[in-house]
């Protein structure tokens, strides 16, 4: 169904044309998720009355890194990780990375497109030699793709939380570990996250 007449009407009921509000008058509305049946995208928002959008409730109201079940790569010193999910159907893997504070891992290229979001902390990356190549603040989100130069990365003045989103292509591998060299010395693949992913969801089952 088409919506290109739909959505300015829209806009205008939202929010009205600011020829029509005086002096300094902004538009103070408040938003929640649409759900109109599948006629707009996913994401649009709509005017919602004016009062508390959600009830108080005992959720959490910050991340704690805590209740994350990390485990070690390894003998790979100052990261962790969590894989959340693999999808060897659509070549998806969601993993969450632990980096340690001031610290740098192991040499590494990344050889798939790999989607960043920080979630805690300063995600640093570092040049093969040491230099410090970019900081990603939390709230960063980076779309990258391979890339044949060698980094390493790290937390900043705290451990960094990161959500990666590795897309790999049919034959291509996710990351290749190096030596201080600049050697490879593993291979990361989507079918190694698989198997990693399945033997963490039995021992998640056993100690449940």
């Amino acid at each position: 169904r088409r919506v290109s007449g739909i959505l300015p009407r829209m806009q205008q009921a939202i929010c009205p044309p600011a020829s029509t509000r005086t002096g300094r008058e902004k538009c103070p509305l408040l938003y929640g998720q649409a759900d109109l049946g599948g006629l707009l995208p996913w994401g649009f928002y709509w005017r919602q009355p004016p009062g508390p959008i959600h009830e108080e409730t005992s959720m959490p109201t910050h991340f704690d890194a805590n209740t994350i079940p990390w485990q070690p790569f390894g003998d790979f010193p100052h990261f962790a990780f969590n894989i959340l999910q693999v999808d060897m159907q659509q070549r998806i893997a969601d993993v969450l990375f632990r980096f340690d504070a001031n610290q740098q891992i192991v040499l590494h290229r990344h050889k798939a497109l790999n989607h960043t979001f920080v979630v805690q902390g300063e995600h640093r990356l570092y040049e093969m030699d040491g230099r410090l190549r970019e900081v990603r603040p939390t709230g960063s989100h980076t779309v990258s793709p391979a890339n044949e130069t060698p980094h390493r990365e790290g937390g900043g003045a705290t451990d960094a939380i990161v959500l990666f989103s590795m897309r790999p292509q049919p034959g291509e591998i996710l990351y290749e570990i190096l030596d201080d060299a600049g050697q490879p010395i593993a291979e990361i693949t989507l079918e190694t996250l698989q198997a990693i992913f399945e033997a963490q969801q039995q021992a998640a089952a056993i100690a449940a």
